[in-house]
């Protein structure tokens, strides 16, 4: 048999990585969109974050990383700049949506590059496209985050009943509003399968409750209006 003459290089481990740099310890991984059935790259737990709330928000209809490149003029010549991501939503209208070029950034990374931020935005709006910003202070607002990811635990197909979620669709259809201890002191669903239903229903956007509470039992649930 052959043997071997050289060692194999060994593979860096992946950490994670505390802020949102574009450095090679920054952790890179995938996030899963149940709303596409597909997985969306992300670079820092800061932009996983991002697409946590992203996900969980009603309005959003998709989320990619193939945005369209920007030209900005850096005070010599031209550069090309690539936003992080391109998010489609509703816009309350029937049959019209809104793509929204986002970036996600450390407060700190954006009072770096604070100019070249500006010439981006700058350039968008001159082609009517529409560039925001995202750092920690609009990504880790708690309990929002934590709610959020609560209602993706319960998103995607087959996580909760169907049978369960009618259910609490009729519920929701003739009550103003309903709590799950509520529905629970009624006997139909135990505590676990309505808090699983209708967590799966509030990220398919026919259920609300204030992002601003952590979810429990004992938080007030209304039907999305127009859902």
């Amino acid at each position: 048999m052959p043997s071997a003459q050289f060692t194999p290089r060994v593979v860096r481990a992946n950490r994670r990585h505390a802020d949102d740099r574009d450095i090679r310890s920054a952790h890179h991984g995938w996030f899963y969109s149940s709303k596409l059935d597909s997985f969306v790259p992300y670079r820092g737990t800061l932009a996983f974050d991002f697409l946590t709330l992203a996900e969980a928000h009603p309005r959003v209809l998709s989320i990619s990383s193939k945005a369209e490149p920007v030209q900005w003029w850096n005070g010599s010549s031209w550069v090309t700049y690539h936003p992080r991501y391109v998010v489609s939503v509703r816009t309350g209208r029937r049959d019209i949506n809104r793509s929204i070029d986002i970036e996600v950034l450390s407060s700190q990374n954006v009072k770096d590059d604070l100019l070249k931020l500006n010439r981006v935005r700058r350039e968008c709006q001159s082609t009517g496209r529409q560039f925001l910003i995202f750092t920690e202070h609009q990504c880790r607002v708690q309990p929002r985050l934590t709610n959020c990811k609560f209602i993706l635990q319960h998103s995607g197909s087959a996580i909760a009943v169907e049978g369960d979620c009618q259910h609490i669709r009729e519920i929701a259809r003739v009550r103003d509003h309903f709590t799950i201890s509520g529905v629970v002191e009624v006997g139909v669903l135990t505590y676990a399968r309505a808090y699983s239903a209708t967590l799966c229903l509030v990220g398919r956007g026919e259920l609300s409750f204030p992002l601003g509470r952590r979810f429990d039992g004992n938080t007030v649930v209304r039907r999305r209006v127009g859902a």
